[in-house]
């Protein structure tokens, strides 16, 4: 049993144990306040930082130098705050630019629906006619204009097979469908059905639509209906082919058409005869009524004639009053001339306006294939060459053409040539016929003449060349240098003391031009010749063929102060009322009368009328031709003014018309009477 010593110590021993004890509890108790208050403090900091960040402000880094767990907890927060801070940065950028892209599609799918519903009214509203179709070309829509157009109810047509599949273009023969096939697209005129059954003039575009494959998902067709256009594309055509006035066909298209007939006479082996028909004093009736009058005579002479031809026979109107027909199937010369007499009848009644009636005549001329050319421009030319012929012959007559008139033909074209050449090279000169004042026979004025030679020798008479050049332009060349050089020798002889009038021809080709009038009023002042010393002779026939335009001109003439002479009076048919109107101051009466004068039951009467005539208008009269004494004597018995023939004085040049007159300028002929 333990004494009570060891149980002392023992006592003590557990005291002391538990005074340490207490006393390291507290230590520990301390330590722990001290601790917790310094965790607390950093756990605190370490809360409010990560509160701070909630929001998503993440710039912010806490620092704990502690040196233990905490320091480390706060380093570990630190740099997941560094990873979570550039994965915000990546999640941003994703997140702008997916709201980029959803922008971006937002505005493509409102693009894509703005243009559907575009196309979805361009479709609804269209005026072409639209139709889309599967890849076997069965309908699967159509706008409302392909009903409009076809007549064909929209709804109905969907599910039918496509027209396109069977239409083919105008002037081919594969269809449209299969060219599409084959090269994707197709666009060109054509034709599509109509309801009512007939033929629509489509243009149409029609397009496959494929896919990256290439194969074909859908085909869409776009058309119009052209019918508008192709008409008035054919109301063009026909006035570019055919005349204004009278509706036959022109120029151009005669020459299409009578080339298109040589084809099938030669195919079939027959003739064809081409007709020129040109009318006779047209340019009379048209100047002396009015415009209107003769483009109603152009009408009725084209309804005759049209009436006079089969309906397969050609008429066309060349322009002014020429007219070209082509008869097929000629058979011989007796069919031949049935048809002339049928178109040279059309001429045989009057033309009627407005009460009066009007004797209209043509002069018709014949070529035939294949005798006298295979070519339009040959047979066109060689009747053009009979025509002038049936001219020649009388007017109001048909020529056929024979190579004798070819041959004067090229012989009329190459003097107009040589004429040309003798205008440039001066080859032409003048010769002056003195006309006398019939009571004492002293020279009063010349009539200049045209004389061409070359080298000294007559080259042509003027009754050869002129005529030549009156059928072209030459004559106008020529009317020009006449002027001119009697304006030059008029002030020649007005140097030597020698003031005579001139009078020259003027022709009827040069009455439609004011150029004519500008050139004698520019010689007249080049010259200095006074305008009474110049006298215009004008034939009565040229004048009347042409009286408006004509005597407008003279008209002129007499304001310049020019003296008009009607030449070859007698001949022309000009009436009273027309001669009171002229202003002209002599008539020189034909030499036909004259030379016929004294013959028995010849002229004698209408000289006597031609000069009662004259002297009641107050005009002067002259009597050329005059060839004999005995005519000399009869014209001065009755009272003619002047006289100008062989008679008393040939043709003199310019140097022996000065002698004459020096030598007191009276003409004696050797066998006058009385």
């Amino acid at each position: 049993m333990p004494s009570d010593g060891y149980r002392a110590e023992q006592r003590a021993a557990w005291w002391h144990i538990g005074a340490l004890t207490v006393t390291a509890m507290l230590v520990a108790l301390a330590t722990a306040l001290l601790l917790s208050r310094t965790v607390t403090r950093t756990v605190l900091r370490l809360s409010g930082w990560v509160r701070s960040i909630g929001p998503g402000n993440m710039g912010q880094r806490i620092r704990i130098d502690t040196g233990d767990e905490l320091e480390g907890l706060a380093n570990a927060f630190n740099g997941m705050l560094d990873l979570l801070e550039v994965s915000q940065r990546e999640l941003n950028e994703v997140h702008r630019e997916l709201e980029r892209r959803v922008r971006d599609r937002t505005a493509q799918l409102c693009d894509a629906n703005a243009k559907l519903h575009l196309m979805g009214e361009v479709f609804t509203h269209a005026v072409e006619g639209i139709f889309i179709t599967d890849s076997a070309g069965t309908v699967v829509a159509v706008n409302p204009a392909f009903e409009r157009i076809t007549g064909v109810d929209a709804q109905s047509m969907v599910g039918r097979l496509s027209p396109a599949l069977g239409m083919v273009p105008v002037g081919g023969t594969r269809s449209v469908w299969d060219e599409m096939l084959e090269h994707g697209s197709w666009i060109g005129e054509t034709r599509g059905p109509h309801r009512d059954g007939w033929q629509i003039p489509q243009w149409l575009s029609l397009v496959s639509i494929r896919d990256e494959a290439g194969v074909i998902l859908n085909c869409v067709g776009v058309f119009s209906d052209i019918t508008d256009i192709k008409q008035k594309e054919a109301q063009i055509t026909h006035q570019a082919n055919h005349d204004d006035l009278t509706g036959l066909p022109n120029r151009k298209h005669i020459f299409e058409l009578l080339h298109d007939a040589i084809a099938g006479a030669e195919v079939r082996g027959q003739k064809l005869a081409v007709v020129f028909i040109d009318m006779d004093g047209f340019k009379f009736i048209n100047d002396s009524y009015d415009h209107a009058t003769g483009d109603q005579l152009l009408c009725d002479v084209a309804r005759r004639l049209r009436a006079a031809l089969r309906p397969g026979d050609i008429l066309g109107r060349l322009g002014g009053d020429e007219f070209v027909a082509a008869v097929g199937g000629i058979s011989d010369k007796g069919h031949l001339d049935g048809i002339m007499r049928r178109l040279f009848e059309t001429f045989a009644e009057p033309f009627e306006y407005g009460g009066m009636g009007f004797s209209v005549t043509a002069s018709f001329g014949v070529s035939v294939y294949p005798e006298d050319g295979d070519s339009a421009n040959a047979l066109l030319s060689r009747a053009d060459i009979a025509m002038y012929r049936a001219k020649d012959m009388g007017k109001n007559a048909i020529a056929v053409f024979c190579e004798e008139q070819c041959l004067e033909f090229t012989r009329r074209y190459r003097m107009d040539q040589e004429i040309k050449a003798a205008i440039a090279g001066r080859e032409f000169r003048l010769v002056y016929q003195p006309i006398a004042d019939a009571r004492t026979l002293r020279v009063r004025k010349v009539e200049a003449l045209l004389r061409w030679e070359r080298d000294g020798t007559v080259v042509a008479p003027p009754s050869v060349f002129i005529p030549v050049a009156e059928s072209s332009n030459s004559i106008r060349e020529i009317t020009r240098l006449v002027v001119e050089m009697a304006c030059a020798q008029h002030a020649a002889w007005r140097l030597e003391g020698l003031s005579l009038p001139v009078a020259v021809n003027i022709s009827s080709r040069c009455l439609n031009s004011d150029e004519t009038i500008s050139h004698i009023a520019a010689c007249l002042n080049a010259y200095d010749v006074p305008p009474e010393a110049l006298e215009v002779e004008i034939t009565e026939t040229t004048l009347m063929q042409n009286y408006e335009r004509g005597n407008a001109m003279l008209c002129t003439l007499r304001d310049l102060g020019v003296r008009v002479s009607l030449d070859d009076f007698g001949t022309g048919y000009s009436s009273l009322q027309y001669l009171a109107r002229m202003p002209i101051h002599a008539l020189k009466i034909d030499r036909t009368f004259v030379q016929e004068l004294l013959d028995e039951g010849g002229s004698l009467e209408i000289v006597e009328t031609i000069l009662g005539l004259a002297r009641s208008l107050r005009l002067a009269t002259v009597a050329e031709g005059v060839e004999t004494a005995a005519q000399l004597s009869a014209l001065r018995g009755m009272g003619v003014d002047y006289l100008q023939g062989y008679c008393l004085a040939r043709p003199l040049p310019a140097d022996d018309i000065l002698t004459l007159c020096r030598r007191g300028m009276r003409l004696v002929p050797g066998d006058v009477e009385g």
